[in-house]
């Protein structure tokens, strides 16, 4: 299973490689995010509590101001009216049981529960001792004269100077729509309560909570996401890159290196991505359809080395004869020629004529074009059986010659109408080249097996079957000597003046331009062993 799954991912196209990185990116940065800014908010959470537990907040309001002791008073509004357009503050003085810590300027104090911060009330002395306290008008109440006054909107956000409160406070309550009268009837005697018709609000600038620590917390946290994003973002991307993009046109830059400087001795790895996997598939096939390319010129180029050394070899002994003849004719020019020197000179330029026919048609070979026809494979059969019988006979000797049909023939498949695209002749001619030599070595009887296999796939072979002749023979088999270079040009190890090994040469060539070759090979019962393959075109019916 996982080596499927990798397979599959080593496949994926660019774009749904890229949508998966792409997600993985997304899934990760938020999954990391929401990690990482819970922790840091428990610790912002924890510094804000710690901070707290050491300072105090002021509670914002509203307030009113008590003339009577020249202190602003915890309140709170009322809307009055039946259109609510009016406001009235009812304030409670000291002395209802409400604590006040001694010494400190602090009056009645809460606790936060979420901070554990002390909450206080605004006092004078806070006020004029803390300069990040700032006492507010809380508005309201404005008379017709005020709105006109104002061109229609008479609050005025501006602080006001605890030191100058009294005044004002004073006087904004006479110069506003007075509220007293339309509120539950409050005796004006009672000391606990302050009614007005102005309130106050108290801001504070810094929040004393608010740590470096704690600051570095809340900014980090607001920082997580894009910090996250922005670095997964360059990891993962660049793994992409590196993986999808960088690793494979590196592979194949490689591979195109070395193509050009032909050294085709390596192979082009596999690599992700479908798009690059089937351009390092190509690069592939290329390089391997080079290796044969080089390799049947290479061949080619060590069979004419061979052929023109043998060639030289075999050619120093007529003209030796034909030197010494004519040396020993130059002695006796004035006795003349015998007819015995006659006739040996004749025997040397007929033999020198048979080598230089023998080479001609050897290079004439190599440029013998292949003609595929349609060729039915039953009567290739019978062709072959006939022809290997005829040899037999034609040899002089007391040889029988059977053909066994195969795989892919009529023989075995009666009732099948197959075909196959050959050159027909060409066949017939190596077969006949082999089926010649195998009756003149066998003692009683020559073999020929012929069947049609499917084609090995290699890179750069178009053929869908191989036909495969192999000829067997009962006499004494190739020596080592010739299993080695039995199908080299000139070898032979009974060379005579009318064969000059060119037989097993000839059949190699003609196999290898039908995309075959020749193997020679001794039978383990005894006798010789020739294979020749042929590559076939596809079937037709």
């Amino acid at each position: 299973m996982a080596g499927r799954l990798r397979a599959w991912w080593r496949g994926l196209p660019l774009m749904r490689a890229f949508f998966c990185y792409a997600v993985i990116w997304f899934v990760a940065s938020a999954s990391i995010s929401l990690v990482v800014m819970e922790l840091l908010m428990h610790a912002f959470d924890a510094e804000v509590y710690a901070a707290g537990e050491h300072t105090a907040q002021v509670d914002s309001g509203p307030y009113v101001y008590d003339a009577g002791t020249g202190e602003l008073v915890p309140a709170v509004s009322i809307e009055m009216g039946a259109s609510h357009d009016h406001i009235a503050f009812l304030g409670m003085r000291s002395g209802t049981g409400r604590a006040t810590e001694a010494g400190d300027g602090y009056s009645q104090e809460t606790y936060d529960a979420s901070t554990g911060q002390r909450v206080v009330y605004a006092t004078m002395d806070l006020l004029l001792s803390d300069t990040s306290l700032q006492v507010m008008d809380w508005g309201g109440n404005y008379a017709e004269a005020d709105y006109i006054a104002a061109g229609g909107n008479p609050y005025n956000p501006e602080p006001i100077s605890p030191a100058s409160l009294a005044d004002y406070d004073a006087q904004e309550r006479a110069e506003r729509v007075p509220v007293d009268g339309e509120i539950a009837r409050v005796d004006d005697g009672d000391e606990e309560f302050v009614i007005s018709n102005v309130g106050y609000y108290v801001s504070q600038d810094s929040d004393p909570t608010m740590t470096g620590a704690a600051v570095a917390y809340r900014t980090l946290a607001v920082a997580t996401p894009f910090v996250a994003c922005g670095i997964l973002a360059v990891v993962l991307f660049r793994k992409f890159y590196l993986r999808r993009l960088s690793g494979p046109l590196a592979t194949l830059h490689e591979a195109a290196d070395n193509i050009a400087a032909q050294n085709l001795d390596f192979s082009v790895g596999e690599v992700p991505g479908r798009e690059f996997g089937r351009l390092a598939e190509a690069f592939e096939h290329m390089r391997v359809s080079l290796v044969h390319a080089h390799a049947d010129l290479w061949r080619t180029a060590e069979d004419r080395r061979r052929l023109n050394a043998a060639f030289a070899h075999d050619l120093r002994t007529p003209v030796t004869v034909l030197k010494g003849t004519l040396e020993m004719a130059s002695l006796r020019c004035d006795e003349g020629m015998s007819p015995d020197e006659i006739e040996a000179l004749s025997a040397q330029v007929k033999r020198l004529e048979d080598y230089a026919n023998s080479m001609s048609e050897v290079t004439k070979l190599e440029d013998r074009p292949v003609r595929l026809q349609p060729t039915d494979l039953s009567e290739l059969a019978s062709d072959l059986a006939r022809q290997a019988r005829d040899m037999a006979a034609a040899s002089g000797r007391e040889v029988t010659a059977e053909v066994v049909c195969g795989d892919g023939f009529r023989g075995n498949e009666p009732d099948a109408e197959f075909s196959v695209a050959l050159d027909r002749q060409l066949v017939e001619e190596v077969a006949g080249n082999l089926v010649g030599n195998a009756c003149a070595h066998a003692d009683r009887s020559v073999v020929v097996e012929a069947c049609l296999l499917p084609a090995e796939r290699e890179s750069g072979a178009d053929a869908s079957w191989t036909l495969r002749l192999v000829v067997m023979d009962d006499g004494p088999g190739f020596s080592p000597e010739a299993l080695h270079h039995g199908c080299d040009p000139f070898f032979s190890e009974a060379k005579s003046a009318e064969h000059f090994g060119l037989g097993l040469n000839i059949a190699r060539t003609l196999a290898r331009l039908h995309g075959g070759d020749i193997q020679l090979a001794n039978d383990p019962d005894g006798g010789a062993r020739v294979t020749a393959t042929f590559a076939a075109g596809a079937s037709m019916a």
